[in-house]
C-alpha cells in the first residue's frame, strides 16, 4: 500500500485499485484533489513501480491469499473504502469479501468505475468477449502471441499508452504484467458471497463496449445498502479523462461516512 500524503487525523482512508496492467500512477492525480478528511492509499501489486523484480499472479485466489496479509494493517487502523478501476473492481470486491470473512472488517463504501459486476465472469460471457472483441483470432485476450495481443491493446486504446507501443524498453517491462492480468481476468469466475453492507457507486462509460450498462446495473445485486449508479463521456478508459467527475462523487458519497463516524466518536471530526 502507497500512501503518498499521509493523513493521520483523515476519519477515513480510500484505497485506490488500479485496472488490469495498472500501478500507483493510475491514481497520481487523485493526490491532489482529496479533501483533509480523506486519506488516499493505492494498492500497488507486485510486478509494479517499486516491485518490479517481483512475480506476479495469474489467478484472482492466490492475489486474494498473498494481497490480504500485506493489507490487514492499512485496514485495521482506521475505517476505509475501496475504489476499484475496471478489474481492479472485481479484484477489490473479493478483497472485501475475504477480509470481512476472516477478519471482521468491511469497506465502509464501495466504489468501482468501469469495471463488470462480479456475475459478469462466467464462460458464456467469455465466449462472446472472444467473438466480439477477437474475431479475427477466435482467442482470449491471454491467448494471443504477443503481436497479436499488442494489437488488440492498440484497438481498445488501452489507457493511451503510447509509450507501452513506442518504447522497447516500456514495452519488455510492461507487456507481461498486463497479460499475466489478462489471463487473471479471463480466468476468475464468481462464486456466491453475501451482499456487502456497505453502499455501492458504480461508474460507466456511454460508449464503453467492453462494460455495459447491465454490467454497471449488476453489481446492485452485491449490497444490502444503497445502490448509485452513474454514466458519463467516454469509453473504456474514461477514467483517465473524468477525474475531477470521479473524485468528486467519491468525495460527496463518502461524505455522510465521514459525518457519522465522526458522529460516533470514531475519529476526530474534519470540520
Amino acid at each position: 500500500m502507497i500512501i503518498p500524503r499521509p493523513k493521520p487525523d483523515a476519519p477515513i482512508r480510500l484505497i485506490g485499485f488500479p485496472y488490469a496492467g495498472g500501478g500507483p500512477l493510475v491514481f497520481q492525480h487523485w493526490i491532489d484533489k482529496m479533501p483533509d478528511h480523506i486519506e488516499l492509499g493505492i494498492l500497488q501489486m507486485p510486478g509494479r513501480s517499486a516491485r518490479l523484480e517481483e512475480g506476479f499472479w495469474l489467478r484472482m485466489e492466490d492475489m486474494v491469499d498473498g494481497i490480504v496479509p500485506e493489507m490487514l494493517p492499512f485496514l485495521k487502523d482506521k475505517p476505509f473504502a475501496f475504489f476499484g478501476f475496471c478489474y481492479g473492481g472485481v479484484q477489490a470486491f473479493e478483497i472485501a469479501h475475504r477480509v470481512r470473512r476472516d477478519h471482521g472488517l468491511q469497506p465502509e463504501y464501495f466504489f468501482v468505475a468501469g469495471g463488470r459486476s462480479p456475475q459478469i465472469y462466467n464462460d458464456d460471457q467469455l465466449a462472446i468477449d472472444v467473438q466480439q472483441f477477437n474475431h479475427g483470432t477466435g482467442k482470449a485476450e491471454h491467448e494471443l502471441d504477443e503481436s497479436e495481443f499488442v494489437e488488440m491493446l492498440k484497438e481498445v486504446n488501452f489507457a493511451n499508452n503510447k509509450a507501452l507501443f513506442e518504447d522497447p524498453e516500456m514495452h519488455a517491462m510492461m507487456l507481461p504484467i498486463i497479460q499475466a492480468d489478462y489471463a487473471m481476468n479471463n480466468a476468475y469466475r464468481y462464486g456466491s458471497h453475501p451482499p456487502l453492507d456497505a453502499p455501492i457507486t458504480a461508474i460507466g462509460g456511454r460508449v464503453d463496449p467492453y462494460v455495459t450498462g447491465n454490467h454497471i446495473i449488476g453489481w446492485k445485486e452485491h449490497t444490502t445498502k444503497q445502490f448509485k449508479a452513474h454514466f458519463c463521456a467516454g469509453d473504456h478508459f474514461f477514467m483517465e479523462h473524468q477525474i475531477e467527475l470521479l473524485t468528486r462523487i467519491a468525495i460527496e458519497d463518502l461524505e455522510p461516512v465521514v459525518q457519522r463516524l465522526a458522529a460516533d466518536g470514531k475519529r476526530h471530526s474534519w470540520r
